[in-house]
Parts: structure tokens; C-alpha cells; sequence
């Protein structure tokens, strides 16, 4: 069996398991060792409780608008700026639920181990530039050493027995250009000297085709929305930790003071120390200098260009409006992603539904 974040009792020296986070693709697991790893489970999960999961919610939700008004904030320092907190949701709102829900989700998996303190746990060692994504696309929240870091971090933390490992991180490598999308970026640029479009579409959920055709019917050109791109600066982990490692004294050990003390490395580069290139590579490219309208169906989540973009559209009047993709959207209790999408866009268009207590919910098709 792969190893994953475990400890051992003191006195068997048994081995048990939190969860199978740590493993490299628990699909793959024979039916034998799945049997073996849930004999050797020792917690079971916080959120199979229906009661704290509905309060976790309503309280996490509380927690992200706060840590969202303090991260924008700082970063309005870094970068010596002045922008509004509409602008800064848009880039950031989608990975700080993201990694709230996470953070926490390990943090609680921890925390309902019984007998913590007579436990030796088994963790690793790390450099800690390995933590700091590239961009929120490059956070792999199921990836094996993303979450023996995570783990790892938190029972540090926690100050609890440990014996430790050196992790060997594996360098994800980000998606090369295929040549057609190379060839078209620079006709792109060429034609956006003669055509300008007031309505951007960016991947709302129809075909190559369709996506003409509905260009076309609004009497622009159908361009498609290539990422240009940009020079990647060096992670300074000095320079973050100043800027967003928040300790408090007084505060106790828990969620909240974790979560300070560790978010200035899982901010991506691309909000911090690449967020000047990207910048500079959108005002080079034919994307938009202006528009009216931004309507996109997946772009807002992952797409950190896209989303810095679009806030600077947004800054100058632009509206922006997000399609819904999810079937649940509308009737689940819990539901983080339909939340994120309300909160970023200025018009979110549901499958038909309403919602009251949102004003920018408008039914659509």
C-alpha cells in the first residue's frame, strides 16, 4: 500500500491512517488493500455529520468574507494599489473558498482523531516554495504531496509527537501551447487593429461553431480568447511572509490563527509576484482594452488571467455575467460553487430559477 499521512500507537506501533488524501489515486486501489486501509481507518468523517456540516457552512461562509477583506487588503499593499473589493473578488473569491473548504477540511479530519496526544503521527519535511502554486489552476487539491504537505503543516501546528521524512515533490508542468492556438493568437492580434467586440463570450458552453455563430449574430467578430503569455518571476517567500503571515498572539491555536500562518504560501503567483506580467501581457495582447459585457459559464473559477482581466473590465463599467453549468444549483443546501458565482458576478443566469434573497439571480433559457 502507498503510504499516507499516519500514525502508530505508542505501544503496538500499529499503523493507522487519517485518509486517503495522501494516496496517488485511491481509484486504483485493489479491493484487498481498500478493505485493509479501512480496517486501519482511525476517524471517521467530520461531514457525515449532517448538524456540523450545516454549521460549518454558515460559519465558513462568515470566515471567507472576513479573510477576504484582509487578503485584498495586503495585496493592495504589495502591489501599491487602490482597487475596490468588487475588483479583488473576481480574481480572488474563487480560490479563497476553495482553499477555506479545504484548509479546514484537513484541519478537521485532524482534529477528530481520538487520543491525538498519545499518537506518534507520521509526517514529512519540505521546502516550503513547494506549497506555492504557480496559479489557482496549478492547486491540485487531490494531489498525493499536496495533501501529505497540508497534513504535515498542520500537525506541526498542532505541536503533536512526530517523526518526519524528507517528501520528494513532483514539479507539475503546465500545459504547452498546441500550434493552432499559437497561430491564432497571432492573427488575433493582427485583427483586433480593425474589429472590436462590446460582448465578450469566453467558453460559455457551446461548440467551435456555435461559438461563430453567436458572434456573428451579434455583428462582431467570433474571436477566441487565447491566454498570452507571461513571464514567471521567483517565488520570495521573505517578501510574502511579511506581507500576509498574520500572527496573533492572543489568539489561540486554532482554525483561524492556522490558516493566518500558513496562507501567505498558498497564495498563487499569479495574484502576488507574477501579477505585474500578466498585466502586461493582456495590454500587449488583442484582448479587450474595453468592452460592455463579459458572459462566460466556466472561465470564472480557475482561469487567473482570464479573471485578472476581467477585473480590470469590470473597473471600467464592464458587466459581468456567469451562465449556470451545475444541475444542483438551485435546490442543494450546500453548494460553495452556485455561492462563489453569485458572490463574483454582477448577473449570475440560472436554468429557469430564482432566488429571492439575491437580486443579481435572473432566470435564463
Amino acid at each position: 500500500m502507498i503510504k499516507a499521512i499516519y500514525f502508530e500507537k505508542s505501544i503496538r506501533k500499529k499503523s493507522n491512517y487519517i485518509s486517503d488524501y495522501s494516496f496517488d489515486d485511491p481509484k486504483n486501489l485493489s479491493k484487498i488493500s481498500l478493505n485493509k486501509f479501512k480496517k486501519n481507518l482511525i476517524c471517521n468523517y467530520h461531514w457525515n455529520n449532517h448538524k456540523k456540516m450545516k454549521n460549518d457552512y454558515k460559519q465558513l461562509n462568515k470566515f471567507i468574507k472576513k479573510k477576504h477583506k484582509q487578503i485584498y487588503t495586503q495585496l493592495n499593499k504589495y502591489h501599491t494599489l487602490k482597487m475596490n473589493e468588487k475588483y479583488w473578488k473576481i480574481i480572488l473569491y474563487p480560490w479563497l473558498v476553495t482553499i477555506t473548504y479545504t484548509l479546514y477540511d484537513r484541519w478537521e479530519m485532524v482534529n477528530s482523531v481520538k487520543n491525538k496526544n498519545n499518537l506518534i503521527f507520521h509526517t514529512y519535511s519540505f521546502d516550503k516554495k513547494n506549497l506555492v502554486p504557480t496559479s489557482f489552476k496549478n492547486v491540485k487539491f487531490l494531489n498525493k504531496e499536496f495533501n501529505l504537505m497540508i497534513f504535515s503543516l498542520i500537525l506541526e501546528y498542532q505541536k503533536k509527537k512526530l517523526k518526519k521524512k524528507s517528501l520528494i515533490v513532483k514539479n507539475n508542468k503546465i500545459k504547452e501551447k498546441r500550434i493552432i492556438e499559437i497561430i491564432l493568437f497571432k492573427m488575433f492580434n493582427v485583427l483586433s487593429l480593425f474589429f472590436k467586440n462590446n460582448l465578450i463570450f469566453n467558453n460559455v458552453g457551446v461548440n467551435f461553431f456555435k461559438t461563430i455563430k453567436l458572434n456573428l449574430y451579434f455583428g462582431q467578430f467570433p474571436y477566441f480568447w487565447i491566454n498570452p503569455d507571461y513571464t514567471e518571476n521567483k517565488t520570495n517567500v521573505f517578501k510574502r511572509k511579511k506581507f500576509f503571515n498574520k500572527k496573533n498572539k492572543k489568539l489561540k491555536k486554532n482554525f483561524e490563527s492556522f490558516f493566518d500562518e500558513i496562507i501567505y504560501l498558498l497564495i498563487p503567483k499569479s495574484y502576488v509576484e507574477d501579477f505585474y506580467s500578466i498585466n502586461d501581457a493582456i495590454d500587449k495582447s488583442y484582448w479587450p482594452k474595453i468592452c460592455k459585457k463579459i458572459i462566460t459559464t466556466y472561465e470564472y473559477k480557475v482561469n487567473d488571467v482570464f479573471k485578472i482581466w476581467c477585473a480590470k473590465m469590470i473597473s471600467k463599467k464592464a458587466k459581468y455575467l456567469i451562465i449556470q453549468h451545475g444541475g444542483n444549483f438551485g435546490s442543494s443546501e450546500f453548494e460553495i460553487e452556485e455561492d462563489m458565482q453569485k458572490q463574483v458576478a454582477d448577473t449570475f443566469l440560472t436554468w429557469g430559477w430564482k432566488d429571492k434573497f439575491h437580486k443579481n439571480v435572473k432566470p435564463f433559457n
